[in-house]
């Protein structure tokens, strides 16, 4: 709300906003039971249109926040997806150090498990796995297969297309007709797959 603020965005529309934030309460639904109302202390509730806003202001705020501690890397960024590329892997792996500290600084946590590095460079993966980060030479990037290197790679495409296997079996002894089948590949099975 500071950055809100600060941007000249209008009290006419921040304190509905935080009044909102600080009273919604939600409640969730386990088969047929229904928690407890439990109140948030921080963040902004998805589903919520402002929220949206909210995630540009944080994204900008991250932008400029790098670019001023590590100019010559660009930043990606796609709500909570981030990217950052560079010439110099100690430049890239300085700005992924700033961007810890950014998320330090709004509460927020990085997921390690999804984060990793890469280079086109045999030299400068070394150096990274010599710092203990975790690299990758393929990925799945916002539903995108990502090969970054030379040599093509399907693998992560193949996996979600073999995770189909018990779909097609169950289709396969379904007795609906043909055609029903035939229109229900679009809906369960290419989404999935693709």
């Amino acid at each position: 709300m500071m950055l809100a603020t600060h941007l000249g965005i209008s009290d006419g529309l921040l304190k509905p906003w935080r009044s909102f934030l600080d009273n919604f309460v939600r409640s969730f639904q386990v088969h047929t039971a229904l928690s407890p109302a439990v109140q948030s202390n921080q963040g902004l509730p998805e589903g919520c249109s402002l929220s949206v806003a909210g995630m540009v202001l944080i994204d900008w705020a991250f932008h400029v926040y790098l670019s001023a501690l590590t100019p010559s890397v660009h930043a990606f960024s796609y709500v909570d997806n981030i990217s950052e590329a560079g010439h110099v892997t100690m430049e890239v792996v300085s700005a992924f150090f700033s961007t810890l500290c950014f998320f330090q600084l709004w509460g927020l946590t990085l997921d390690f498990g999804k984060t990793y590095f890469w280079s086109t460079s045999a030299h400068n993966r070394a150096l990274l796995r010599l710092l203990g980060l975790s690299l990758r030479s393929d990925a799945l990037e916002l539903g995108g297969s990502m090969t970054f290197e030379a040599s093509k790679r399907n693998r992560q495409l193949r996996a979600r297309g073999e995770q189909l296997q018990p779909k097609w079996e169950r289709l396969k002894r379904s007795m609906a007709p043909r055609a029903q089948k035939y229109q229900i590949l679009p809906l369960a099975f290419w989404s999935a797959a693709l």
